[in-house]
């Protein structure tokens, strides 16, 4: 089965609201918010040192074109074919969109929200497409938006991303995964859907990041998982 996930929007200004870093320790309820905090800081502390990150799947698609490059060219192509600004990478975006397409190969899943708990020790949860860019140091604008999905690799007989589909399930059996394919049929699957297309072409986006990961699930199925997260902000000005 096919999984595609909706796309999320939220204006916003500024700063998404500040959280105390001091709670009340005698409040039951601050006091279990302090100590999630800690451990998810600990996790954190822990992947970022490398001890744990041995233990996920790897990404089939091992150089910065397979994994974000192509797609990002492919989705600014797109955006000038249709009289809109092409956009600016944003590294920051990259690692929080990474991140999330990791959780999303976990389970076999598409979704904006990191709820599942089975792989916490492998990386920490991070709630929101929001929450995951103030996380990985993004300024946000006024505007931005994520897309998310989770496909399989065999061939689809839905005519808006047949062709690139059949392409990328034929590299597939043919013991090579094309990025080239799989960017094409990600940005294909988008472009089908009323909302992650106008997600896409957002005209006052001006920044954004992207990551596509390829790898094999518990059955032995290779599947694509990526997220595309698109800001009004522009990088330069941090």
């Amino acid at each position: 089965m096919q999984q595609i996930g909706f796309t999320k929007v939220r204006p916003h200004c500024g700063c998404l609201g500040n959280r105390s870093s001091y709670p009340v320790l005698h409040d039951g309820k601050a006091w279990k918010t302090w100590c999630t905090t800690a451990l998810a800081g600990i996790v954190a502390i822990l992947i970022s040192a490398g001890i744990s990150y041995g233990q996920i799947s790897p990404n089939i698609f091992d150089t910065p074109e397979g994994q974000f490059l192509s797609l990002f060219e492919l989705i600014n192509e797109y955006r000038e074919s249709k009289g809109v600004n092409r956009l600016i990478l944003d590294t920051a975006i990259v690692n929080a969109c990474r991140h999330h397409s990791i959780y999303m190969s976990f389970y076999d899943i598409a979704d904006h929200h990191e709820t599942r708990r089975d792989s916490i020790h492998l990386q920490e949860n991070i709630w929101d497409p929001w929450d995951r860019a103030k996380h990985f140091e993004v300024i946000l604008g006024n505007h931005s938006a994520e897309n998310a999905l989770n496909l399989h690799s065999w061939t689809t007989n839905k005519e808006a991303y047949q062709e690139s589909s059949e392409k990328w399930s034929a590299s597939v059996k043919n013991g090579s995964p094309d990025y080239k394919y799989a960017a094409a049929y990600i940005l294909d699957s988008w472009k089908s859907s009323k909302w992650h297309n106008g997600t896409l072409l957002i005209d006052d986006g001006v920044s954004c990041g992207v990551y596509v990961r390829a790898y094999e699930n518990k059955r032995g199925d290779m599947r694509l998982t990526s997220t595309f997260f698109i800001n009004s902000y522009y990088p330069g000005a941090r």
